[in-house]
């Protein structure tokens, strides 16, 4: 048989092991909270990233959030008037047909090629208010 006065200090081995592995998994996990996390963005750039251009004179409550992880993201929300609204999106994306759903809610995805300078896809919804405004939520996405 071993010496017992061994067991202690394999017992506390054992426990400093165990202790690390947990704050090294918690650390890990802020990180990746942190990272994560969206961050505000500059708005022009983050419309230049899905080929938009810069958000309409006149639009209100506007928020840019940019988000890396394993993946370039921005979101961009604001308010238009419902009619400037579409025009915006249909001024940025000629080429593409949107289409509205049964709340006459506006759809918009855009798919490009994969660049690591631009969007490879886009997302837009243009939804109407009662008071005659539109919030306008875009998003793009890249590698």
């Amino acid at each position: 048989m071993g010496n017992p006065d061994n067991r202690p200090s394999c017992t506390l081995i054992v426990v400093l092991t165990l202790a690390a592995v947990l704050l090294l998994s918690l650390l890990m996990s802020v990180a990746f909270v942190v990272a994560a996390s969206p961050s505000d963005a500059d708005c022009d750039e983050a419309l230049a990233y899905g080929a938009a251009g810069p958000p309409p004179a006149g639009a209100t409550d506007l928020r840019c959030e940019a988000g890396t992880w394993d993946m370039t993201t921005y979101d961009v929300t604001f308010r238009l008037p419902a009619d400037q609204a579409r025009s915006w999106v249909a001024d940025n994306y000629p080429d593409e047909e949107p289409w509205t759903d049964g709340d006459h809610v506006l759809h918009l995805e855009v798919g490009f090629g994969e660049s690591p300078d631009k969007a490879s896809t886009v997302r837009v919804e243009v939804t109407p208010h009662a008071d005659g405004t539109s919030t306008v939520t875009w998003s793009a996405t890249g590698i």
